[in-house]
């Protein structure tokens, strides 16, 4: 029903590499795992007025949804990204640089993807990136691929919200997401974005852990994740990593 199931046990889960099955040593979960979680906003012109009040909103829903343990931090894009704060524990920090952003100029949504991912610092804390925009990208350098195959190899889950219903940005969004196991949710009412922010932070909170030792086929490169849980359900997870 699109709600996170809690309770379920190692022997619910069957994981699969390069299609060999593999034998789960251990199951935990995120419920108590410290979270940074980077901001990635669209401020080009097109966001003035109600999108913003909506990130606003949005942006508060997350803060007060955060733990002493966790931290925020917040990178804006027009036609260029800029770090607004770093990751802090300050999270009325976040909030007033937020507040400060003006909307103007283009889109480089890819761009700026690639750019948040990289801006995470060492920490055993989850990586997540709530990436929201409003549109299609116009001023990125980087192809679409380029972007989420970076992603692909990159220890960030990405969830993103949108406000628009072009072809495009919500196929790559869409890609983008669920290659690192999150998922675009889109929205066309700017005053329903921290409803979606504050369902995502609590899916978030509810993931399992798996681990296992690989056998089979080690050889270098790409391998294959199938995750599956006896008697059926949605799975959201990363689709793969690099060796």
């Amino acid at each position: 029903g699109g709600r996170p199931v809690p309770g379920l046990q190692i022997a619910d889960f069957q994981i699969w590499e390069n299609g060999a099955a593999q034998k789960i040593e251990s199951l935990g979960t995120d419920a108590n795992t410290a979270l940074d979680v980077l901001l990635l906003f669209d401020m080009s012109a097109s966001t003035k007025g109600p999108v913003q009040r909506g990130l606003l909103q949005a942006a508060s829903a997350v803060m007060q949804g955060l733990r002493p343990t966790d931290r925020a931090g917040l990178l804006s894009f027009t036609h260029e990204v800029r770090r607004r704060t770093a990751l802090t524990s300050d999270f009325d920090s976040v909030m007033k640089a937020l507040q400060a952003s003006k909307a103007e100029g283009s889109t480089s949504l890819g761009d700026s993807l690639l750019a948040a991912s990289l801006a995470f610092d060492k920490s055993d804390a989850r990586r997540l990136i709530f990436l929201f925009t409003d549109g299609a990208d116009t001023s990125s350098f980087l192809e679409d691929h380029q972007v989420i195959d970076a992603l692909a190899r990159a220890d960030v889950l990405v969830y993103s919200f949108n406000l628009t219903d072009r072809a495009q940005p919500v196929s790559f969004l869409r890609a983008a997401t669920e290659v690192t196991g999150g998922r675009m949710v889109s929205e066309t009412n700017p005053a329903k974005l921290a409803d979606a922010f504050r369902a995502a932070l609590t899916e978030v909170r509810a993931r399992y852990l798996l681990g296992y030792v690989p056998n089979g086929n080690m050889n270098p490169g790409w391998r294959k994740l199938e995750v599956r849980v006896r008697g059926g359900g949605l799975i959201r997870t990363r689709k793969g990593y690099a060796r």
